[in-house]
């Protein structure tokens, strides 16, 4: 007895059945108790190529009860069944039964059978337990003479065919046929024999076309589409000067543009992507990385062979998307490319004629710019070079713009390079408020319908600050519509231009620029591409990105010796959101998937550890990611990838300070995350080394988002005389947050302060140091209103510290105790009554005049004088 195999390769390897047998056919009223469902397989197979069919074989309607038995047997064919005195076939059909294989699906155990001429491919119904069988039919093209790659093994694969069976007809009988009879072999009897016909189907007849094609070996070339200022921009004025990334800020004021969008400098160039950022000092994130390894991914698909070659478009990303299409970009020594020429380049000397594109960023808008005018041209006749573009693969793509936009064109905000030196926020916000690039980023018509967080929100105090006042009259708590957005963006509450270095006012947008904004977006945020490309949208996801910001009144302290200063000042605070990148949240990125034209996939930058927009093409699993889409292979890695959104795990700080200070954070292995101001230079840079941490500066504040289990130790550093505000949001998986609150802190040069959860109960408290000797002053909880009592010990600490003789102290002490005893009373408008004594006493000393001569005696100084008083008014504004 011999056991029944489930796989079967027939006429392969030594232990396949070789299913040769010229001529046999088995006589009908030996098979009739089976039929199968398929009668007829054809194809078309190139060398080497596969195909698979399914059949299944049943009991005829006239079979028994119990067990039965069958086998498989392959018959090849003779042409008018003409055969010769020997047996032999006159005219062959070419043979097909070499190269088939079958292969049992039904999940059963191997059946006993007895041998019948070595076939194995055997199987055993019952009637009426099991009374089919699935098989899996298998057949593969040999390679052809000459024509078969070095590796090629014959054993395998069967030996290659002669050149002059190109394109003929193979063909191969299978007969399901009864074991349980001898089997009777038709060369054996009389021609004139007659046989019982049933009407019983239980011949598959398989039939292929073997063309010889040899397949394509490799895949796409591949555009790259970098985003914005992710390319190199040059002058040349006898030697050449690079303008981006800058050197200074008169490389960016060099970079501007008219109010028409057109570039000042009308000859400045691009020529390279910036594979590693060049700045004159490479420290912190000046040194990163931004296409190096994106690049190196791609030389290597070179190098291996897969793609014949790869091409960066680099352009200048000042102009809109579609003048990027349609416009010839200008390179060094006045040469002119044009993005449509070079994908037909690509497209020509492509292993397969297709291009793949891979678009980053502001690349992604330009790539759906192109593919609309490519799809316009096929429409129109002139070309159908949009059928060459197989897939588009878009990274971290703003397809419907994004929030951050809208502060960096306004504001300037969070576009310093070297915290100023190389572009402060004056030159960039001059930079972006006639750049069409720019514009093409801000929120579109599609984004405040999708997207649910408002771009802009405003509030006011209870009594009307007359800074935000007509914002809030104008459009309420927030953005609503589409129309009261642009409304915005033009200042139609009545702002007036800010002069230059005003950072904190914002501008008012040209209409015009926005207009072609707006056309661009009308063009391709809908667009639809054709059904035979494949597009891919990867958003990441994790990093707390700016969802709104809020413009608010924000109280301020005199500067000393201003006789008068406006109580409220304008400010800006982020809202975030941890759907996003850092720069594009994801409803953005998603947009194409969202409209059900894209695969859509999540990648999880928490488990990359500080990867963020501007760097995402150096994170290794995306470009494996990337390489393997190219090469057709669509594994993914679920550490990093997903299809659906994905789950934080851990609580998330998102802290904030206002006012003159620093902020620090430090993890218990000591890493940093802050900004760094070296004292022996000129600059200051951010340091974001604690894993998924980061650090921003918007308007007044400073904001550090970090894990709870990194934040170890939050530090502040007095910078100047005033108060200040700390905030802590704990975030949950759930979204859901809470928030801690240090409201109104007085502060000097020599403040210091450390942020520690209590051990316990896990709570941040403030330890603070007022003098800056190292000795911890007071230990404060959170409290969201304010408390006159702990601000008043501050204020006495400080006096304190202050260089006065010791009898001048204790007056001023005497004064600050009796305001305690007061409000400990209950009694308020005295209270108030002793501190407008303490202030005219003050007021008094800030009139006089600066003695010629120093006083033989230690005098109150003015700005300490100055100082005292502010904090006094803040006490009087607050306490009732």
């Amino acid at each position: 007895m011999v056991l029944v195999k489930k796989t079967l390769k027939l006429g392969i390897t030594s232990v396949a059945v070789i299913l040769t047998f010229s001529g046999s056919v088995f006589l009908s009223a030996f098979f009739a108790n089976f039929t199968v469902n398929v009668q007829n397989v054809d194809i078309t197979l190139g060398s080497l190529e596969n195909s698979e069919s399914e059949f299944t074989v049943s009991f005829a309607p006239s079979s028994g009860s119990g067990n039965e038995y069958y086998h498989i047997a392959p018959y090849s064919l003779c042409n008018q069944n003409e055969y010769d005195d020997y047996g032999n076939c006159v005219d062959p059909v070419p043979d097909l039964c070499p190269y088939l294989s079958l292969e049992l699906k039904d999940n059963e155990d191997p059946t006993p059978t007895p041998d019948v001429f070595g076939i194995k491919a055997t199987g055993m119904l019952n009637n009426p337990a099991d009374l089919s069988d699935a098989w899996n039919l298998g057949i593969k093209s040999p390679c052809f003479e000459g024509e078969c790659p070095a590796d090629y093994d014959e054993i395998q694969n069967g030996a290659p065919l002669p050149q002059s069976q190109k394109g003929q007809t193979f063909k191969c009988n299978l007969s399901v046929e009864t074991s349980d009879f001898p089997v009777l072999v038709k060369n054996f009897l009389e021609k004139n024999i007659a046989y019982a016909d049933d009407g019983v189907a239980n011949t598959l007849e398989v039939s292929a076309v073997l063309t010889g094609e040899v397949p394509v070996t490799g895949f796409s070339n591949v555009l790259f589409l970098p985003g914005l200022k992710g390319s190199r921009l040059y002058k040349n004025d006898g030697s050449e000067n690079q303008l981006w990334e800058p050197n200074r800020n008169l490389d960016v004021e060099t970079l501007y543009l008219n109010t028409d969008g057109t570039s000042v400098n009308a000859d400045i160039y691009t020529r390279d992507i910036i594979k590693e950022i060049n700045t004159p000092v490479s420290i912190g994130s000046a040194g990163q990385n931004i296409y190096k390894s994106f690049s190196n991914t791609m030389d290597q698909l070179v190098t291996d062979q897969k793609i014949y070659e790869w091409q960066a478009f680099p352009y200048d990303w000042r102009q809109s998307p579609d003048d990027v299409v349609t416009t010839p970009q200008k390179y060094e020594n006045g040469t002119m490319l044009s993005l449509i020429p070079l994908l037909q380049v690509l497209r020509n000397s492509s292993k397969n004629e297709k291009v793949t594109i891979v678009a980053h960023s502001n690349g992604g808008l330009v790539a759906k710019a192109l593919l609309k005018k490519l799809q316009d041209d096929k429409n129109a006749g002139i070309n159908n070079l949009i059928d060459s573009v197989n897939v588009l693969i878009m990274i971290a793509v703003p397809e419907i713009g994004t929030a951050s936009a809208v502060p960096a064109i306004l504001h300037g905000y969070d576009q310093q390079i070297l915290g100023g030196w190389l572009m402060d926020e004056t030159r960039a916000r001059e930079l972006g408020r006639n750049m069409p690039g720019a514009f093409g980023l801000l929120p579109s018509k599609e984004y405040i319908n999708h997207v649910s967080a408002s771009p802009a929100t405003f509030v006011d105090t209870a009594t009307p600050s007359n800074v935000s006042t007509k914002l809030v009259q104008t459009f309420g708590s927030a953005i609503s519509s589409y129309a009261e957005y642009k409304d915005f963006l033009f200042g139609s509450e009545g702002r007036i231009n800010p002069i230059i270095g005003q950072t904190n006012l914002p501008i008012s947008l040209s209409q015009s620029l926005f207009t072609k904004a707006e056309s661009l977006h009308n063009n391709i945020d809908n667009w639809t591409p054709p059904s035979t490309m494949r597009v891919i949208e990867v958003a990441g996801w994790g990093v707390d990105t700016l969802a709104s910001f809020e413009y608010y009144p924000q109280s301020q302290i005199c500067p000393p010796g201003a006789a008068t200063c406006p109580p409220y000042i304008l400010d800006q605070r982020p809202r975030f959101t941890s759907d996003g990148d850092g720069t594009v949240v994801v409803p953005s990125a998603q947009y194409i998937g969202f409209l059900g034209s894209a695969e859509k996939y999540w990648l999880n930058l928490l488990a990359t550890e500080n990867a963020k927009h501007s760097g995402i093409l150096e994170v290794d699993p995306l470009l494996t990611f990337i390489s393997n889409i190219i090469q057709d292979d669509n594994q993914i890695n679920p550490t990093y990838f997903s299809t659906a959104t994905p789950i934080d795990p851990e609580n998330r700080f998102r802290i904030s300070v206002h006012s003159p200070v620093t902020l620090d954070a430090y993890d218990a292995d000591g890493n940093h995350t802050g900004k760094i101001c070296p004292p022996t230079s000129d600059f200051c840079y951010l340091e974001e080394n604690i894993p998924n941490s980061s650090y921003l500066e918007f308007g007044e504040g400073k904001y550090i988002n970090l894990p709870e289990d990194k934040a170890k130790s939050i530090k502040l550093q007095g910078t100047d005389i005033g108060t200040f505000t700390y905030e802590s949001e704990k975030v949950l998986p759930n979204g859901t947050s809470s928030t801690s609150s240090f409201v109104d802190i007085p502060v000097t040069t020599q403040t210091q302060a450390e942020v520690v959860l209590n051990p316990t109960t896990q709570i941040p408290q403030l330890k603070l140091d007022v003098t800056g000797d190292g000795t911890t002053d007071f230990t404060l909880a959170p409290s969201t209103t304010f408390d006159p009592i702990t601000y008043l010990l501050i204020m006495k600490a400080t006096i304190d510290s202050l260089d006065l003789p010791p009898a001048k102290i204790k007056a001023f002490d005497n004064r600050v105790d009796n305001i305690i005893k007061s409000i400990q009373k209950g009694k308020i408008d005295k209270a108030k009554l002793k501190a407008d004594r303490f202030k005219k006493v003050l007021e008094k000393r800030l009139a006089k005049p600066d003695p010629k001569k120093p006083p033989k005696v230690k005098k109150l100084s003015k700005t300490d004088a100055q100082l005292l008083l502010d904090m006094l008014n803040k006490l009087l504004d607050n306490i009732s």
